[in-house]
């Protein structure tokens, strides 16, 4: 079997770095099934739960997924588009708005999804309400950078992720480490806010299996072709 192996160097080192990475593709999904369900977890207790004021100290570490109460005036002049969000199959952004705590200090607050075409403030004065607000939210995670993803393009006003040093110099703030998400409805219905029942896909599974079958097939073609080749040079006795 080694003379063989040793006829096939390329395609045996090609087939086990294929066969890895299939593996490991297959136990990031595990990982990623194991967030996503305690996510759906946490935003279902969220939402359950009574709303708080938001603690001074708030953290996504003891906070996640909190249900809090909050006021504060909008700085609309330092809202951020997030891209390539859909809503019920359209095309839009994530309106995000710092917004001034009584006491001085700032978050950041997902208003929700707005259509392409009313990006600009212009085509929905409404939203931008003056004064002091009080809204309702739930504590999430910042959108964080994935493999692939544009860069952000501040200049432009079109993000993709919310990168701390990038929103930070972009607000003037030092903004915590986590968005809240409204979920209290909008003047004109615009930006449609979080919803309460919403439903997140939980694929993780079946991408899981998928990728360990296809390490599984890979593993699998790759003995019975070696199988082969053994058989033909004689290397099984009886054969």
């Amino acid at each position: 079997m080694i003379r063989i192996l040793r006829h096939y160097p390329g395609l045996t080192i090609s087939a086990f770095s294929a066969f890895l990475i299939l593996v490991a593709l297959g136990t990031w999904q595990i990982k990623r099934l194991q967030w996503k369900t305690s996510m759906i977890a946490g935003i279902e207790h969220g939402f359950a739960a009574p709303a708080i004021p938001l603690p001074r100290d708030a953290s996504l570490e003891k906070d996640q997924f909190k249900k809090v109460r909050i006021s504060g005036v909008f700085l609309h002049n330092k809202e951020i588009h997030i891209a390539a969000k859909y809503y019920r199959g359209q095309a839009g952004y994530y309106i995000l708005t710092p917004l001034k705590v009584v006491g001085g200090r700032m978050v950041l607050i997902n208003r929700g999804w707005v259509p392409e075409e009313k990006i600009t403030q212009k085509s929905r004065a409404k939203t931008l309400i003056p004064g002091k607000v009080t809204l309702e939210g739930i504590i999430f995670p910042a959108f964080p950078r994935h493999w692939f993803m544009p860069k952000n393009s501040p200049e432009k006003n079109i993000w993709f992720s919310t990168d701390a040093a990038e929103i930070n110099s972009y607000v003037g703030a030092n903004l915590p480490g986590y968005i809240i998400q409204q979920i209290s409805p909008n003047p004109g219905q615009l930006p449609i806010p979080l919803d309460q029942q919403v439903k997140l896909r939980n694929d993780h599974l079946g991408y899981a299996i998928t990728w360990y079958l296809l390490a599984l097939t890979l593993a699998v073609i790759y003995f019975l072709f070696m199988r082969n080749e053994w058989k033909k040079h004689g290397c099984i006795p009886g054969t």
